[in-house]
């Protein structure tokens, strides 16, 4: 968005699009939306009928800046981050599957879980999806069954890595950012918001 300072006498008339703001200028009300691809306003000042000035405004990218994304409460959305988020150990990993767990209709994709003998690391197994969504409560079930089964009586090291998270709702991404305390725009350059 631009704005220009201008005198209560003055029309002043702009385009947005390179054509000649005399001949097919849009009247200025206070406020000029920018498209995305514009790099000039161009500009006709008027003093009653009378032309008073024409001027190219160039328009940079710090101007225009970067379009919010708006977050559409009703509508499923996806949050990839840009790296995978790593729990290295057990207690990290049970913590995030706690952090998942409270927003019911929650789903993790691109995620791996590594449940490995303590005593013996090269004793490991390992759940990796890319393209499935696993609601964290089962995974964390799944996770306690093979630990169970897999791995009776030994001491384990669980590790937890995940890259996106899938939520029912714009609301419930909203939610989410609330229990953990994150700022929204931080997210944007960490991650990309994809909501369809």
């Amino acid at each position: 968005m631009l704005e220009l300072k201008t005198h209560k006498d003055y029309d002043i008339r702009f385009t947005t699009d390179g054509s000649n703001a005399k001949e097919s200028g849009g009247l200025y009300n206070g406020e000029i939306v920018l498209p995305p691809d514009c790099r000039y306003v161009q500009t006709a000042v008027y003093y009653g009928n009378m032309l008073v000035c024409e001027d190219s405004i160039p328009v940079s990218a710090s101007l225009s800046g970067k379009k919010k994304v708006e977050i559409i409460d009703q509508l499923p959305l996806e949050y990839t981050m840009n790296t995978q988020k790593k729990c290295g150990d057990t207690v990290t990993a049970y913590a995030e599957f706690a952090k998942l767990k409270q927003l019911p209709g929650t789903f993790i994709r691109q995620f791996t879980v590594t449940i490995s003998d303590k005593n013996n690391p090269d004793r490991y197994m390992e759940i990796t999806t890319s393209k499935v969504e696993w609601d964290t409560s089962h995974l964390q079930a799944t996770v306690e069954i093979i630990r169970d089964s897999a791995f009776s009586d030994k001491d384990v090291e669980i590790e937890f890595e995940y890259k996106t998270i899938l939520f029912t709702t714009g609301a419930a991404f909203k939610q989410w950012i609330e229990v953990n305390k994150l700022d929204a725009s931080e997210l944007e350059k960490k991650g990309v918001i994809n909501q369809k």
